[in-house]
């Protein structure tokens, strides 16, 4: 993932690489009963936190998830991306004065 990781994000317990693999452990989310309703409220959460939807539709619901306590999660973080390369850069720079610190 080219950003780190949002609210709006599936919540990773763990991370971890062995070998040449990458993995990632994350909350089980579910799908049964979601509808357009939800997809939009997925998609307002990732434009407030100053980022642009790819590839994520009206109608995607196979995109987002709901966690036992009913919060909405994007499944796929690729769908969430910078407005801009200046967005990136900005970011990334924040991110490493905040690390400094």
């Amino acid at each position: 993932m080219n950003r780190p990781h949002e609210s709006f994000d599936v919540p990773l317990y763990a991370k971890g690489k062995v070998g040449k693999m990458h993995f990632y452990i994350e909350e089980k989310l579910y799908q049964h009963g979601l509808s357009q309703g939800f997809v939009d409220v997925v998609k307002q959460a990732i434009k407030q936190k100053g980022y642009k939807t790819f590839d994520f539709y009206d109608y995607d619901i196979q995109q987002i998830g709901i966690s036992k306590d009913g919060k909405l999660y994007l499944l796929d973080p690729e769908c969430a991306k910078y407005k801009t390369i200046f967005h990136a850069i900005f970011d990334k720079v924040k991110h490493v004065i905040k690390k400094l610190k």
